[in-house]
């Protein structure tokens, strides 16, 4: 019965078969009329990676197409009418995963709209070499063919949800698949308005210290689609802005306030005059009593009302392990050169960005994620942070006058941020998730350097810097420590728990007097090789 269905069509020798609940419904549609079958639009057979509905493979008029994809090659597959999708060769049900067709080789979608005679389509198709189309209902042409991705007009109507035939051509005008497509209704897309400019209720303001005003930003055209703005300040030491365009003075100078569309193609500029004026008398106070204790401490007045001027000229706050979780009120201590806050449970430090004095900062020992109030304080030379929950240290980039800098035991996996610091002579990032260290090969002017317990296995960058004296590097993941070898100011080298084998080029860092080599995978001949060329060094 296949035989004489594929012979009928002209394919007997080319050993395919129809199986299924199709080998009779092809058959009659073979051997009758595709009439039989016009109510069976659903229905659908892949050849190869092409997909035609039934009704149209089993019309006579469309053999020559029928026939040539075949010859093409690629498996055949029916979709019968319950959704199932069945092998040609093996009569069995497969996964729709496995069909050409399934898989995007040639998707099409086409919108439909209303239209004074009939209706218009537009389709659109990721087959490959297709650039034209034409719409058929069953076997009935109901369009001319255009090109991908412009309107048609189709009789008689159609409208969303209806299902219609569409054959792809190819520049040639051949036929490179022909595909069952639901129509579907067009996305309207408003249309985007503009920003063409930005204004403010002011263009210059004054301010004294601990003042605050609000911009208001005006934008046209009123109806914009995006009539977002994003504000800054040039100098955050001289004024804040916030997020709403409330001005903050924080100490005496000038800065640029500037409005930015959310385009960041127009802007509005205000530029904030800050006097060093200072209402000494106004009254400070301290959430947090522990706080409010050592400040009391440390002026020598253990009772009655705090003003501004009894605590503006603390220049050092040793607070360390107080047990103070608020520092809100700090920010009256205008400056305060040393402040001291280690092992305490503090979480937000926003009170310290106008403090712009510091020159040495701890905060070790807390729970700090967010370090951006610190992106102003370019002053500071010395600046502890490990022990906290921090992951992003963009906020240091700018605070190129470090020369210790203490990351230790956070959560940090890129240190780009570092890149400037050219100052840095300690730096501690121990204990975090970092793998790159590239960015270090740029800080020549490193004494002591701390990267143990990361993720490092390359550590070349490392082989520039010359003035290294201590490096750590325990619990981590390097082979290769030839980068060590031109680092002869070296005294002190930690590479515990790594993977390291040969050690030779250890033999000429003769200033080394501690060489921590513990659990690698050295042999006893190279580590006693090793003590002999470096007899004045402690090998652990």
């Amino acid at each position: 019965m296949n035989k004489a269905f594929f012979k009928y069509r002209g394919y007997f020798n080319m050993k395919k078969k129809i199986t299924s609940s199709f080998i009779i419904a092809l058959m009659i549609a073979g051997i009758t009329s595709s009439s039989a079958f016009a109510t069976t639009a659903n229905g659908s057979v892949v050849i190869g990676d092409k997909t035609f509905d039934l009704a149209y493979a089993n019309d006579a008029t469309n053999l020559t197409e029928i026939t040539n994809a075949i010859i093409e090659g690629g498996e055949i597959y029916v979709k019968d009418f319950l959704g199932n999708w069945i092998d040609n060769t093996t009569g069995k049900i497969v996964n729709e995963s496995v069909i050409p067709g399934e898989n995007g080789n040639q998707v099409v979608i086409a919108t439909v709209r209303a239209n004074t005679f009939g209706a218009t389509v537009n389709a659109t198709s990721t087959q490959e070499g297709a650039t034209q189309y034409q719409i058929f209902n069953g076997t009935t042409k109901i369009s001319e063919i255009t090109n991908l991705g412009t309107n048609t007009v189709i009789f008689p109507s159609k409208t969303v949800g209806d299902t219609v035939i569409i054959k792809l051509f190819n520049v040639s005008g051949v036929i490179v698949a022909t595909t069952n497509v639901t129509l579907v209704a067009p996305i309207e897309i408003s249309p985007i308005i503009k920003v063409t400019n930005i204004s403010l209720n002011k263009t210059t303001d004054s301010l004294t210290v601990d003042g605050t005003d609000n911009l208001i930003a005006t934008i046209n055209p009123t109806d914009a689609t995006n009539k977002a703005v994003n504000w800054t300040s040039s100098a955050n030491n001289i004024a804040t802005v916030d997020n709403n365009g409330k001005v903050t003075a924080v100490s005496k100078g000038t800065t640029t306030i500037t409005a930015t569309t959310k385009d960041g193609i127009n802007t509005a500029n205000c530029i904030v005059t800050v006097n060093g004026i200072v209402a000494v008398n106004s009254i400070v106070t301290f959430k947090d009593k522990k706080l409010e204790k050592v400040v009391r401490a440390t002026i020598n007045k253990p009772t009655g009302t705090l003003h501004k001027s009894d605590v503006v000229k603390i220049a050092k706050l040793p607070c360390e392990g107080e047990g103070i979780s608020d520092i809100s009120g700090i920010e009256n201590l205008e400056n305060l050169q040393n402040l001291d806050l280690y092992a305490n449970s503090i979480s937000d430090i926003s009170a310290l960005k106008g403090l712009i004095n510091l020159k040495e900062l701890f905060l070790s020992m807390s729970k700090i994620s967010d370090i951006s109030p610190l992106e102003g304080l370019t002053n500071l030379q010395i600046l502890w942070l490990d022990g906290n929950q921090i992951s992003d240290i963009s906020s240091l980039k700018g605070l190129t006058n470090l020369q210790e800098l203490n990351l230790a035991s956070n959560q940090i996996s890129d240190m780009s941020p570092l890149k400037e610091l050219t100052n840095l002579g300690n730096l501690g990032l121990d204990a975090n998730k970092i793998s790159d260290i590239s960015v270090l090969k740029g800080l020549t002017n490193l004494q002591k350097l701390k990267l143990g317990v990361n993720q490092i296995s390359d550590i070349t960058p490392l082989e520039g810097l010359t003035k290294l004296q201590v490096i750590s590097l325990e619990f981590n993941q390097i082979r290769d420590i030839s980068s060590l070898g031109k680092l002869s100011n070296l005294q002190q080298i930690n590479l515990n728990a790594n993977q390291i084998s040969d050690i030779s080029v250890l033999k000429g860092l003769v200033n080394l007097q501690e060489l921590y080599l513990d659990s690698n995978q050295i042999s006893d001949e190279n580590l006693q090789s090793l003590q002999g060329e470096l007899p004045n060094c402690s090998v652990y």
